[in-house]
């Protein structure tokens, strides 16, 4: 068992790892194309992008989120394995080329204006195609990801600030994002096809994978509607593209900070799989318990943080063009601990014991009130009515996550202990309130919020001796020994 609780560990910090560069790189990248190209051409990248998304999510079918499964569960067996990634990757080839069909139709009937936009996506449906990170995830393989993915990275940061100059640029910022993907998909196959060996198989069952991935695909159908769907209604509702600027890049910093709680999510989501297929209870209450610790102590600060230092974050990070971006961030920085908890929750009380009806429920009723509170507030409010309609159908999911994993008592347990994370959170609220009042100088506001801000959260909940900080740091002190030997 010790061997695997390092096992896990060491995928959480490498995954850690990544998600950390997949914050820091998009957001020097937003930060730079916001201050040269603007609010307008924000815009447009996220509506079109948004309806990329779509199709790509059909063409992806919820393959990733079953595959990945199916490897944990055949690991140990090496033909099956390889012959479940062969006939996997087979299935993949017909859903992205009915994908890709149904997106050339779309082109030539919808293309409008940014028919060239369009087109430049084209190499995400090839890097949906060659997208084999399942594998790597499924075998709790995480390293190789991250070198990749953080190569890829710091190639993109360059080529953004070498090529985007001017307004007029947005063409180039589409090919350098469409190309990353692709490039790092297509390493990331290469690698894979060491670790396992595709051979032509007699029988191929492209149906039975489409079948056993239809219970992944629908609950992804739901959450595009909840997470692409609101920017494509705020493309069709609103004409002025500002709107549309505005809400991605709020939506692109929640994102940011919310991959770290995916991280995790992702780390434990083929062990907890592998632990309910063998039926040990106990080790699984106890990941639930840490999960759900880790995400409360972690989501709490980052919510409060980014809603006071929004007003001055704003301005400094994306430029004047994108002042009224300040209220949506501060609605979406909610979003971001309620979605954290709740996502939680959903992935690995329910999704990784395989309950997807389950599941799929709960994200459709989101969906369904998402979309009817769309239609209500976005023709009022424009993007602050999405961003309104995000939380409140995050917080309805919350609750309905909550009613279905009551029964773990997991949630009991972490309402009774989260009183120590809300004394420390109040008081560095009220420490950035003060240094926001004495302080004239937006960086530097920032900086000090940030760093002595967290810093005081977490010497307060050593203090008082919060059980969640006191496990990492002893989990520290052990890493650090071992090192030293």
């Amino acid at each position: 068992m010790n061997d695997k609780k390092i096992s896990v560990k060491a995928n959480f910090i490498y995954n850690l790892l990544y998600q950390v560069i997949s914050i820091l790189a998009p957001m020097i990248i937003a930060s730079y194309v916001s201050h040269v190209l603007g609010a307008k051409r924000v815009g447009i990248y996220s509506v079109v992008n948004a309806n990329v998304e779509c199709f790509i999510m059909l063409g992806v079918f919820g393959l990733s989120t079953y595959s990945q499964f199916e490897v944990s569960k055949k690991r140990d067996n090496k033909n099956e394995l390889n012959q479940f990634c062969f006939e996997s990757f087979i299935t993949r080839c017909t859903t992205i080329g009915v994908s890709l069909v149904l997106y050339f139709i779309f082109l030539a009937i919808n293309g409008g204006d940014y028919r060239l936009y369009y087109i430049l996506m084209l190499p995400l449906f090839l890097a949906n195609l060659f997208d084999f990170s399942w594998v790597c995830q499924g075998l709790e393989n995480f390293k190789s990801v991250t070198i990749i993915y953080f190569c890829v990275k710091i190639l993109s940061v360059i080529l953004v600030f070498l090529f985007i100059q001017t307004t007029d640029d947005l063409i180039w910022y589409i090919v350098i994002n469409s190309a990353a993907v692709f490039l790092s998909n297509i390493l990331i196959f290469i690698r894979v096809m060491n670790m396992v060996k595709f051979c032509l198989y007699r029988k191929i069952r492209v149906f039975y994978h489409i079948k056993k991935s239809l219970f992944y695909f629908l609950p992804s159908i739901a959450s595009s509607i909840i997470y692409v769907g609101d920017k494509i209604m705020l493309g069709w509702m609103v004409p002025d593209r500002c709107q549309s600027g505005y809400y991605e890049q709020a939506v692109n910093i929640e994102c940011m900070i919310f991959m770290v709680f995916a991280s995790l999510n992702l780390t434990m989501r083929p062990r907890l799989s592998y632990l309910y297929e063998k039926g040990k209870k106990s080790e699984i209450h106890e990941y639930l318990k840490y999960s759900l610790s880790i995400t409360i102590l972690f989501a709490l600060p980052a919510f409060i943080g980014l809603a006071l230092i929004s007003d001055i974050f704003v301005p400094l990070f994306f430029g004047e063009d994108f002042i009224k971006l300040t209220p949506i961030l501060i609605i979406m920085s909610a979003c971001l601990f309620v979605k954290a908890v709740s996502n939680c929750l959903l992935e690995q009380s329910i999704v990784a014991k395989g309950k997807m009806k389950i599941g799929t429920f709960i994200i459709w009723v989101g969906a369904v009130t998402n979309v009817l509170l769309n239609l209500f507030m976005i023709p009022k409010m424009l993007a602050v009515g999405a961003a309104l309609s995000s939380l409140v159908t995050e917080i309805i999911i919350l609750v309905l996550v909550y009613v279905f994993t009551r029964k773990e008592r997991v949630v009991d347990y972490i309402v009774n202990s989260i009183k120590k994370e809300l004394i420390a959170a109040f008081f560095m609220a009220s420490l950035i309130c003060l240094i926001k009042y004495v302080l004239n100088d937006l960086l530097l506001e920032i900086i000090l919020s940030v760093f002595l801000g967290g810093v005081l959260y977490f010497i307060l909940l050593i203090l008082l001796k919060d059980s969640c900080v006191n496990s990492i740091i002893l989990n520290l002190k052990s890493l650090i020994m071992k090192s030293g030997d």
